[in-house]
């Protein structure tokens, strides 16, 4: 079997696997925030995380140890518009907080990015999930090393794009289109520099994009791919694939870039950062082409028409379509 071909049987599984909710892009954990006042003292901020239908997990909430509880504070309008700020205050009794968890992580396939920030501005950021509900902090006394914020952010990239079936249905057409040799190197590496130059102006402030209109462009970009794949004619894009995924990829970018900016990044190491989350997209896209060529091997034998091509085409720009218009409409109902 062609690499068309069975990598058109990984499009069609993946539609049916995920096509059909249009919050495809969406990547939204829970974010809990602390920022130290004074020993024993912390800004508190929770922002919830969400069910496929965007309706809050109650049951996933913060738990701190016993000697620690939430204070009611009043806040002024410019004290709203901090992001580590909220109506609620941590008091430790001026003790360290210890240990902290996330009470059922257990029972929901969510993430909850924890970011602490001691009063000397250091930074410890984490992600726990499943049966790692719990996080040490001690008193702050040691801070978290570069590996170890490193390895935080890349493990968020890897799971922004496996669970962004947008991305992934992009990179599949991709495939599809260029097929396997040289210009599928040019397209993939087009379309890595374009979202890491973007995400990069996005996040540390330089260049930024409404993230509505920039949803609606993403799946949009679907749209047009799939309709390259229904023919054969020289178009711009089957004769410079490289050049269009750079296009796109400058599109995709600003797409992740608004997944961090949910999360947040320590502005003193913001470039770490930055290079582990980069650096887990590409090995989450990486995983993608290799998940592919397996399903390739598995499914070599099974029966040829170019249908499949077609139908693949057709199945992921239908999808795409269905996500344009309700992103679009999103936008209008403001």
């Amino acid at each position: 079997m062609s690499l068309t071909r069975w990598l058109a049987l990984v499009l069609l599984a993946l539609l049916a696997l995920g096509g059909a909710t249009a919050a495809a892009h969406e990547f939204r954990p829970a974010v809990l925030s602390l920022r130290q006042l004074e020993p024993g003292r912390f800004a508190y901020r929770w922002q919830p995380a969400f069910d496929a239908k965007r309706r809050p997990l109650d049951d996933v909430r913060p738990v701190f140890p016993e000697h620690c509880e939430l204070v009611p504070v009043g806040l002024g309008s410019e004290a709203a518009a901090d992001p580590w700020v909220s109506t609620h205050e941590l008091d430790c009794q001026g003790r360290g907080l210890g240990e902290l968890s996330v009470a059922g992580l257990r029972h929901h396939p969510v993430d909850v990015v924890v970011r602490v920030r001691w009063s000397d501005e250091r930074e410890r950021t984490a992600v726990l999930h499943g049966e790692r509900d719990h996080l040490v902090l001690g008193d702050g006394s040691v801070g978290q090393t570069s590996a170890g914020l490193l390895g935080t952010y890349l493990a968020l990239g890897v799971e922004h794009i496996l669970i962004g079936i947008d991305h992934v249905l992009f990179v599949l057409g991709l495939l599809l289109l260029v097929g396997w040799h040289r210009r599928l190197l040019a397209a993939i590496t087009g379309f890595t520099l374009a979202h890491s130059l973007t995400l990069a102006a996005s996040t540390l402030g330089v260049a930024a994009l409404p993230q509505g209109p920039v949803e609606v462009c993403i799946a949009l970009s679907i749209v047009l791919l799939a309709a390259e794949l229904v023919h054969e004619r020289p178009t711009l894009t089957r004769r410079l694939p490289g050049v269009v995924a750079f296009a796109f990829g400058l599109l995709h970018g600003f797409g992740f870039a608004g997944a961090l900016q949910e999360i947040g990044v320590p502005p003193d190491r913001a470039w770490l950062s930055l290079l582990g989350f980069n650096l887990g997209v590409e090995v989450g896209q990486l995983g993608i082409i290799a998940a592919a060529g397996v399903v390739g091997v598995v499914v070599r034998r099974l029966p040829r028409p170019e249908r499949w091509r077609i139908a693949a085409a057709y199945a992921g720009g239908t999808v795409a379509a269905a996500w344009t218009i309700e992103r679009g409409l999103g936008l209008l109902q403001g």
